[in-house]
């Protein structure tokens, strides 16, 4: 009997021929003696011992049989690409629930929108792995098999660079997908109302990009971000941005202000405060609104007030206002503050330092009590009282001291060191808004000094003089112009240089 052991070229497979020799009766035949043929050969691995043992039991001879097997590599995982800030579709954006199951349709929405910095990282690649390693049957490392490679170049879409296993953002920018391919647009467009719809939007001020609205922004909403375009009106909402263009108007009544450093509305109308750097009005300011601002262009200013710190531009002022030009807003608003602060605290502080002048008193009688009897019930009952209100009195002259410290600094900063003037084109007349007919009723202050406005008049140009507040229909609309164009220069070029300085600062 002769064992016979054949290995494949690629020494994948392993076979075993037992030939009978002629005349020989019952050979021996056991596992042994196969296992021990196959290690003569070198085979240790992927051995079928129970074929081996078949082949025993059923006197397999003179056959080749396969009795091993390699032990086959594995392959490993596909390379992967991740999107570090992957939108959601429309479908997946839901409103905000509370923990009692309250539906927000106010709060920001998770995915509506998906924003990145330019430079930050919006995808990473993870490379291939290689499988689990094989053996061939004598033994030797098959090694393991790399999964698919995949390629950023198919994720990379506009506004986006490859940087290794990167896919980097080219500029600051909303994310949106197109199949594989991820997007950086500077500009975004909402199709809608910022309303129930959409929520509210908070995008970081700093990060230079700009949301179209195609509708209104409701009442009760909120914008936040750098540049915003709206096409129809802003209700009460609360808006916060840089640059802020207002197609139709700012209309309604309501707490909310508009804040932006730049702001271009085609109209004003409403108890609303708006408050920026330059509001430039391509219609009226109406209705009680309140405009406060370094510079002010309005082709009518009617029923309301505004505040310039460097010069304010009309056409037209009609109706009842008041129109404060030399004034610092930014001073004046928290000048107001701190007052109604002041006011708040004064009457409470005065009951406190009666209070506790009275509990001086008790102290003094205490004190004399206690030398007689330093356990008397009394000075344990009264002496912590008198303690306390002596520590909230220390707490609110602390407090009076302070706000009364900066409402005098901020008292002296609320006046330009400039020269500001105030230039009425066309002139004061009746307020035709509404159904009524209202007399001009006009207060106009330059710093400190003030006048008053009663009649129809050509308006012209107002400014302060050594008598006060003087006014002149002959002035050179030319170097006005130059005069304002150069104030808008220097402003807009703090917003910039603030802008930057803020954009540094998160980098």
């Amino acid at each position: 009997m002769e064992i016979q052991v054949q290995i494949s070229k690629d020494y994948k497979f392993a076979f075993i021929n037992v030939i009978e020799e002629e005349g020989e009766e019952n050979p021996i035949l056991n596992v042994a003696l196969l296992e021990k043929a196959l290690s003569d050969e070198g085979v240790t691995v992927g051995i079928k011992k129970d074929v081996l043992s078949d082949i025993c039991k059923n006197k397999r001879f003179n056959q080749k049989i396969s009795v091993a097997e390699y032990i086959e590599p594995e392959i490993g995982d596909d390379a992967r690409v991740e999107i570090i800030k992957k939108p959601k579709k429309a479908s997946e954006v839901t409103p905000v629930k509370k923990e009692n199951d309250e539906i927000d349709y106010y709060s920001p929405r998770e995915g509506f929108i998906t924003y990145v910095r330019k430079d930050e990282t919006i995808a990473i690649k993870y490379p291939p792995t290689r499988g689990k390693p094989g053996q061939n049957v004598l033994g030797r490392v098959i090694p393991g098999k790399f999964g698919k490679e995949i390629y950023l170049d198919s994720f990379k879409g506009s506004n986006s660079k490859i940087a290794g296993d990167r896919l980097i953002a080219e500029c600051d920018g909303i994310i949106s997908l197109k199949g594989l391919q991820v997007n950086i647009e500077s500009t975004y467009k909402i199709n809608d109302n910022i309303g129930r719809n959409t929520g509210s939007i908070d995008i970081p001020k700093e990060i230079d990009i700009t949301l179209m609205i195609q509708g209104d922004i409701q009442r009760g909403f909120s914008v936040k971000c750098h540049k915003l375009y709206v096409s129809g009106c802003i209700e009460n909402a609360k808006i916060d941005c840089i640059f802020l263009k207002v197609k139709g108007g700012i209309v309604g009544i309501g707490d909310n202000p508009i804040e932006a450093d730049y702001i271009s509305v085609g109209f004003i109308n409403g108890e609303r405060k708006v408050i920026g750097k330059i509001v430039n009005v391509t219609r009226e300011i109406s209705s009680g609104a309140q405009v406060m601002a370094e510079l002010v262009k309005a082709y009518a200013i009617q029923g309301t007030s505004v505040m310039s710190k460097e010069a304010v531009w009309t056409d037209y002022i009609n109706g009842k206002n008041t129109i404060m030009v030399g004034i610092n807003y930014k001073a004046k608003i928290e000048h107001d503050e701190l007052l109604k602060k002041i006011t708040e605290i004064t009457e409470p502080l005065e009951e406190l330092r009666n209070v506790s002048y009275a509990g001086a008193k008790r102290m003094k009688q205490l004190k004399e009590l206690s030398k007689l009897n330093p356990k008397h019930p009394l000075l344990k009952k009264e002496l912590p009282k008198i303690m306390e209100i002596k520590e909230k009195l220390t707490k609110f002259e602390k407090l009076y001291e302070t706000l009364t410290k900066r409402r005098d600094e901020c008292k002296n900063e609320i006046y330009s060191v400039g020269e500001p003037f105030l230039i009425v084109r066309s002139g004061f007349s009746r307020d035709t808004s509404s159904e009524m007919t209202v007399e001009p009723d006009t207060i106009i202050f330059l710093k400190e000094h003030s006048t008053k406005v009663y009649e129809s008049t050509r308006g012209g140009l107002y400014y302060i003089s050594k008598y006060g507040v003087s006014s002149t229909i002959r002035y050179n609309i030319k170097e006005l112009k130059n005069k304002f164009n150069k104030f808008m220069e220097i402003i807009e070029e703090e917003i910039k240089k603030r802008f930057e300085q803020s954009k540094n600062q998160t980098d």
